[in-house]
């Protein structure tokens, strides 16, 4: 088992993602009760947590608030329709359909919850889910005439996470300098409960409910840490078509001058 705990570069975070992360710890925390081990320290984490949601607060009110709502019933209706449809294809008199939903049925049943889950987990659910869909059963898609549902969940869901970016970039450029110290006071608490966590199972590498503890955060490290490695690689891979379109034309006008 791994006891150490995964690093996260927390300032490239978003601000939903990074309050999605600490929230995701914050909850961790308590199910374990760490403060019975590092009172301190989790006092400090959550004392923290509650001035970032404050800071956060006044960015959260929005005008964009009604139709993020909209937005949101509109792909939980979608996600509805796409399931009730999948079920009824369990009972298809062709077997190749039937196989297919079951199958596009199990990747479904896995996020079951997610509908009970806040909106922004909701989002990285449903973004998970599609991934889910796309990589296991794309065939299967196709063979119960699904894509179209696919394509419009996706869309709904990309709409509402485009326009939940939106409020909070306006917001946080009104209010960018309070959030950015309750963020940077956040990470610290962070980085040493981290610490005295791996210090911890450093000194008693046995302890089997430290190690689940570890395993647990670092499965939410990887629920957020991964939209910031696509942005990175949608970055490099812009930049790549960007140098590359620059060789080309100077490679055109050198031969252009040469054949001048």
């Amino acid at each position: 088992m791994r006891n150490k705990i995964k690093t996260i570069a927390l300032s490239r975070l978003r601000h939903e993602e990074h309050f999605g992360l600490h929230d995701k710890v914050a909850k961790l925390v308590n199910e374990y009760n760490l403060s019975e081990i590092f009172s301190a320290l989790v006092e400090i984490y959550n004392d923290r947590y509650d001035e970032l949601d404050t800071a956060l607060e006044i960015i959260r009110r929005s005008v964009h608030t009604a139709q993020l709502q909209e937005l949101d019933q509109k792909r939980r209706k979608t996600f509805r329709g796409l399931r009730t449809t999948v079920a009824s294809y369990l009972r298809h008199f062709e077997s190749a359909k039937c196989q297919a939903a079951i199958r596009v049925h199990n990747i479904l049943w896995h996020y079951r919850t997610l509908m009970r889950k806040s909106r922004n987990e909701r989002t990285a659910s449903l973004t998970n889910m599609l991934q889910d869909l796309q990589d296991g059963a794309s065939a299967d898609l196709q063979t119960l005439s699904l894509t179209d549902w696919v394509s419009e969940l996706e869309a709904n869901n990309l709409s509402y996470k485009n326009l939940e970016a939106k409020r909070l970039s306006e917001r946080a450029s009104q209010f960018d300098k309070n959030v950015l110290l309750a963020r940077e006071a956040m990470d610290a608490a962070y980085q040493s409960l981290v610490k005295s966590i791996e210090i911890h199972m450093a000194l008693s590498p046995t302890d089997e409910n430290g190690a689940a503890l570890v395993n647990e955060w670092n499965a939410r490290i990887d629920s957020v840490a991964w939209p910031v490695a696509q942005r990175r690689g949608m970055a490099a891979k812009k930049q790549e078509v960007t140098e590359t379109a620059s060789s080309s034309s100077s490679s055109m006008e050198v031969a252009g001058q040469m054949a001048g």
